[in-house]
């Protein structure tokens, strides 16, 4: 019986390789591949922007840009192919974007099938609007950037980074993401800062917020120019680092590793807790890597 299935296989990869074989004389190319590589520009998606307050977008294999309008309009564009195509819809406020992907195929590297710009969806928001953004991408990156009205930001990625830049005006960030770097610069949130990463580094400039949760498996936590009443930054295996403004005597200090060493404004130190009694906290700790804090004016 093995043998038998042993024998099934090969004839089965052999006739594989000469489908592939003989596309590629004939110019045909492979044509259970075709469809998968022949993205084109759809027709944009315009909105006004009366009555939108969420925009939810869910999609796979697919890198997501959000981004200033030059117009008073929500715009959408994005690319499709025969076997992935996109569908928006609009109700109750809600803006809905996600893709049909045909799967029974897939194993045949998606990465060759098209360039990352067209597998790009692009949503591009009135810099007056208030506006929720949800966004969820498997196999790519978020990138949401300059929209000072934006409120709640609520991100994930299976694979791939996520790159928050200039949003001051938000009540509450999430991102979430397995395998990508978390990157937040000039940021500002009245509420909480969640950050989750399975394996990469979690790195923050310039930002503020009552609250900041950042913690990484593998990947290092940093933090410079952060202003907040708690730090958690933890990490398995990396190094944590935060610079923070304000003076020692302004938190409950909690610093810990396993493996490495701690310091405070760059003076090693083997004591781990400070100032118990005090409400703010800092927390900070590592299993394999070293624990630096730093306090600025």
């Amino acid at each position: 019986m093995f043998k038998l299935l042993a024998t099934g296989a090969i004839l089965v990869a052999v006739g594989l390789g000469l489908t592939i074989v003989g596309g590629v004389i004939s110019g045909e190319g492979m044509g259970m591949m075709h469809g998968y590589d022949n993205y084109e520009m759809a027709d944009p998606y315009i909105t006004d922007t009366a009555g939108v307050g969420t925009i939810d977008l869910t999609v796979e294999n697919r890198r997501v840009i959000v981004e200033p309008a030059t117009d008073d309009q929500i715009t959408i564009t994005y690319a499709e192919s025969t076997y992935d195509t996109i569908d928006i819809s609009s109700a109750g406020g809600v803006i809905s974007v996600t893709n049909d992907v045909s799967h029974w195929l897939w194993f045949t590297w998606p990465s060759m099938m098209s360039t990352s710009q067209e597998r790009t969806v692009t949503v591009y928001i009135p810099s007056a609007l208030a506006v929720d953004l949800e966004l969820e991408t498997e196999n790519g990156s978020l990138y949401v950037s300059d929209l000072p009205e934006v409120t709640t930001l609520d991100l994930t990625s299976t694979n791939g980074n996520i790159d928050v830049s200039n949003l001051p005006g938000l009540d509450a960030l999430d991102a979430v993401t397995t395998n990508g770097e978390i990157s937040l610069t000039n940021v500002a949130v009245t509420g909480t800062i969640d950050l989750l990463t399975a394996n990469g580094t979690i790195d923050m400039d310039e930002v503020s917020a009552p609250t900041i949760l950042a913690n990484t498996s593998n990947g290092q936590v940093l933090g410079t120019g952060v202003t907040a009443d708690d730090v958690t930054g933890h990490s398995v295996n990396g190094d944590v680092e935060l610079e923070i403004h304000g003076e020692l005597s302004d938190y409950y200090v909690k610093l810990g590793t396993v493996n490495g060493s701690m310091y405070i404004d760059d003076v090693k130190v083997t004591q781990n807790a400070y100032n118990t009694n005090l409400p703010n906290k800092l927390d900070l700790s590592t299993t394999n890597g070293s624990v630096r804090l730093n306090f600025v004016a």
